[in-house]
C-alpha cells in the first residue's frame, strides 16, 4: 500500500512600492542648502507675524500635537529673466538674501506623514497671509504634514519690519545692481528691492526640509516637498514650476519639489507674475502660460469667482509619466474667504504692520464661508497618493459655459466643477463676486434659502441628513472628499444649529465630538493543516491502470495573497515514489502549485489530488511505495 509522509511548512516573501519616477534633468542646479537662524525666540513682547497663538482666531497647536517654529533663511541667490517658454536664465548671480519662514509640524517628528508644504505667503494686501494652513490646518494636522511659510515679496518684508523691527531687522531683498545699472526704477515700498530674489529662496527652502543638516528639525524624515500658492501666489508657483523647477534638483538629481498645487491663479487671472522688478507679465496666450511636462504631477484648482477670466488656464488632464496634470474647478468656491482672515494675524498686529486689515464683509454680506477646504483638503490628499504610489486622482467635469454664460441649476448654483454636498444637497446658493471694498468682487456671498423652499427640499431632518449621507459616500469613493470630511458633513447635517456649513468660529456649532478608536489586531498568520495521508490502495503488477489518491489542506492565510504548492524535496528518485533502493518508473502526478489565493483566507478546504500511473511492463517490488511532500503556503505580500 502507497502512503505519504505529510512535512507542514511556508515560506513568506517581501514587497515593493513604486511611484511616479521624476526624469533628472542633467542641465538643472544643484541647489544649496540656506543657512538658518532660529527658532527665533517667542515672548508678549515679540512673536512671529501671523503667529498660531496670535491670529484673529488662535489656535493651540500643542494640543494637536503640533509646534511653530520661526527661522530666519540666509542665502544668495539668482535674479532670472525669462525671454521664452522653458527654464528662465541668470541675469544676476549670487545675490545675498535673507527672509523669515514660518514652520508648523509635529512636535515628535516620529508623527510626521513625510511629507511637507511649502506655501510662498500671499501678499495681496501687502502682508503675509496664510492662506494654505487657513484652509487646509485641520488636515495638515490630522495627517502629520508639515507646513511652512515663506515670505517672497518685499511689500511683505516692509510690514515685517514696521511690525517688529528688531525682529525682522536682518531681512533684505535687497537690489544687487547699483541704482545705474538697473534697467527700470521702482517706487514706493519696494524701492531698491529685488521681487525676483523668491525663486532661489523657494528652491532652498525645499532643499532644507529634505536635507540631513543640524539646523532641519525634520531631518531623514522629510522626504516629499509640495509647492503651494493661492492667488497672487498661484501666480508666483505657476512662474516657479515653468520657469524655475527644471533648473532647480537636489545633488542626487532628484527634483527639489515633488508636486504643485496650484490654487487659484491661471490664466488671465494672476496665471504668471513677473520674474524680475524691472520685467513684466507675460501676456495670456504666450508660451510661458502653459503648465506641465515636468515629470511631476500638477494640480490646479480654480474657484467660482475666476474661472471666467482664468479659463485660458484650462488644459487637459493627462496620466502620463512625463505630463500628470489635474485641473479642477470648484463649484461652489469663493476666491477671497474669510477663512484667510481668521487664521492669519490678528488686526492689531497688521495695524502695528502698517497695513489696513481687509474686511470680513461686502455689500452683500459677509464673505462666503463656502467650505473649500473640503476639496482642498482632498486634493492635497490625492497629491500626496499620486506622487507616492502613482495613483491618479479622479477626472473632474469643468463648470458648464454654453454662449460665453455660465449655466445655473434650478437652485442658482453653477452646474458641473468639483462637487460637494453645499451645492448637491443645498441650502444656499453661492455666488462668486460681491460688491464693496478691498477684494469683495471676488469674495463672493451666500443667498440662504427661505425656510419655505427648505422644507420642501427636505420635508424632515432625516430626508436632508440621508441625502447629505448618500452624496458623501459617493464623493468619498470618487475621491474628492477625504474619509474625515465625508464624517464632519453627515455630523453637521445631523446637529448643525441650522442646515447647511457650521464652519463660522464665531457662531455656535450645536454639536462637538472627537474621533476615538476601537480595534484589534490581526497577526500576520500562514497555516496548513493536512487531512488524512492519501494512498493508491494496492497497486497490481502486469496490467496498466492510473491510480487516484487525495487528500485536504484546511489553509488559513492573513496575507495579501497566498499560493499553496506541494514539492518532493527529496534526494532520492525526485518525483517518483520508492520502496527501499525501488521507485516506480512513472512519476508522481500532482506535484505544482496546488491553490492561489488573492486576498486573506480562514478555514479553506483545499482538496489535493495525485495520480499514479503503472504500466503494465512496469516492474514492481513487493512492499510500500511512498515518499515525503513538502506543502508550503507562502506570499508576495505579508
Amino acid at each position: 500500500m502507497a502512503r505519504f509522509r505529510w512535512v507542514r511548512g511556508f515560506a513568506a516573501a517581501g514587497f515593493v512600492t513604486a511611484g511616479l519616477v521624476a526624469p533628472g534633468a542633467a542641465d538643472a542646479d544643484v541647489v544649496p542648502v540656506p543657512t538658518l537662524t532660529g527658532p527665533l525666540p517667542v515672548s508678549e513682547a515679540s512673536h512671529p507675524f501671523g503667529a498660531a497663538r496670535y491670529q484673529l482666531v488662535p489656535e493651540d497647536l500643542a494640543a494637536a500635537g503640533y509646534v511653530e517654529e520661526e527661522y530666519l533663511v540666509s542665502g544668495t541667490a539668482n535674479v532670472y529673466d525669462w525671454p521664452a517658454a522653458g527654464p528662465a536664465v541668470v541675469r544676476t548671480a549670487g545675490a545675498p538674501y535673507t527672509t523669515r519662514i514660518l514652520v508648523r509640524r509635529p512636535a515628535n517628528p516620529a508623527n510626521s506623514s513625510g511629507s511637507a508644504v511649502v506655501e510662498m505667503f500671499n501678499p495681496s494686501n501687502l502682508m503675509d497671509l496664510n492662506i494654505g494652513w487657513s484652509l487646509m490646518r485641520e488636515h495638515l494636522m490630522r495627517t502629520g504634514d508639515t507646513w511652512v511659510g515663506i515670505t517672497i515679496r518685499p511689500n511683505a518684508v516692509d510690514a515685517l519690519k514696521r511690525f517688529d523691527p528688531v525682529r525682522y531687522g536682518p531681512v533684505s531683498f535687497a537690489n544687487p545692481l547699483p541704482a545705474s545699472q538697473r534697467p527700470c526704477t521702482v517706487t514706493g515700498v519696494e524701492a531698491d528691492q529685488e521681487r525676483g530674489l523668491a525663486w532661489d529662496m523657494n528652491s532652498q527652502v525645499g532643499a532644507w526640509l529634505k536635507s540631513s543638516v543640524s539646523s532641519n528639525p525634520l531631518r531623514g524624515v522629510i522626504d516629499k516637498v509640495y509647492g503651494f500658492g493661492y492667488s497672487q501666489t498661484g501666480g508666483y508657483l505657476n512662474t516657479y514650476a515653468n520657469a524655475i523647477h527644471k533648473r532647480a534638483s537636489l545633488a542626487s538629481g532628484a527634483p527639489v519639489y515633488d508636486g504643485y498645487f496650484i490654487a487659484v491663479g491661471g490664466g488671465g487671472f494672476v496665471g504668471l507674475v513677473p520674474i524680475n522688478a524691472c520685467t513684466t507679465t507675460p501676456p495670456v496666450g504666450d508660451p510661458r502660460h502653459v503648465t506641465g511636462n515636468l515629470g511631476v504631477p500638477i494640480i490646479r484648482a480654480m474657484s467660482l469667482s475666476d474661472f471666467v477670466s482664468g479659463i485660458a488656464s484650462r488644459r487637459p488632464d493627462s496620466d502620463t509619466a512625463e505630463d500628470p496634470y489635474r485641473h479642477y474647478e470648484i463649484a461652489g468656491m469663493g476666491h477671497a474667504s474669510p477663512f484667510e482672515l481668521y487664521y492669519s494675524a490678528r488686526p492689531a498686529d497688521m495695524v502695528k504692520a502698517g497695513r489696513v486689515p481687509p474686511p470680513v464683509g461686502c455689500n452683500e454680506g459677509p464673505r462666503s464661508r463656502f467650505p473649500t477646504n473640503v476639496s482642498f483638503d482632498a486634493i492635497l490628499q490625492n497629491l500626496d497618493r499620486w506622487v507616492r504610489t502613482g495613483i491618479a486622482p479622479p477626472r473632474a467635469a469643468l463648470i458648464q459655459r454654453v454662449n460665453n454664460a455660465t449655466v445655473l441649476d434650478e437652485h442658482g448654483n453653477v452646474v458641473g466643477g468639483v462637487r460637494s454636498p453645499y451645492v448637491d444637497v443645498p441650502t444656499s446658493t453661492w455666488f462668486g463676486s460681491a460688491t464693496g471694498p478691498s477684494f469683495c468682487s471676488i469674495a463672493g456671498y451666500e443667498r440662504p434659502f427661505s425656510a419655505e423652499k427648505l422644507a420642501t427640499l427636505y420635508p424632515s431632518r432625516a430626508d436632508y441628513v440621508a441625502k447629505v449621507a448618500a452624496n458623501v459616500q459617493s464623493l468619498v469613493a470618487q475621491r474628492f472628499i477625504t474619509e474625515a470630511d465625508g464624517r464632519f458633513i453627515v455630523q453637521e447635517a445631523r446637529y448643525a444649529c441650522v442646515l447647511g456649513p457650521a464652519n463660522d468660529p464665531f457662531q455656535p456649532r450645536c454639536w462637538d465630538d472627537t474621533d476615538g478608536s476601537v480595534g484589534g489586531t490581526v497577526p500576520a498568520t500562514l497555516s496548513i493543516t493536512l487531512g488524512a495521508p492519501a494512498t493508491f490502495g494496492a497497486f497490481t503488477p502486469g496490467v496498466a491502470r492510473e491510480y487516484t489518491a487525495a487528500t485536504t489542506a484546511m489553509v488559513t492565510s492573513t496575507a495579501g495573497d497566498a499560493t499553496l504548492t506541494v514539492a518532493d524535496l527529496g534526494a532520492t528518485a525526485p518525483g517518483h515514489l520508492i520502496n527501499g533502493a525501488f521507485s516506480l518508473p512513472q512519476p508522481l502526478q500532482g506535484l505544482g502549485v496546488l491553490k492561489t489565493y488573492a486576498g486573506p483566507v480562514s478555514n479553506d478546504q483545499a482538496t489535493i489530488t495525485f495520480k499514479q500511473a503503472i504500466g503494465a511492463n512496469d516492474a514492481l517490488r513487493t512492499g510500500s511505495y511512498s515518499k515525503t511532500l513538502t506543502f508550503t503556503l507562502s506570499t508576495t505580500n505579508p
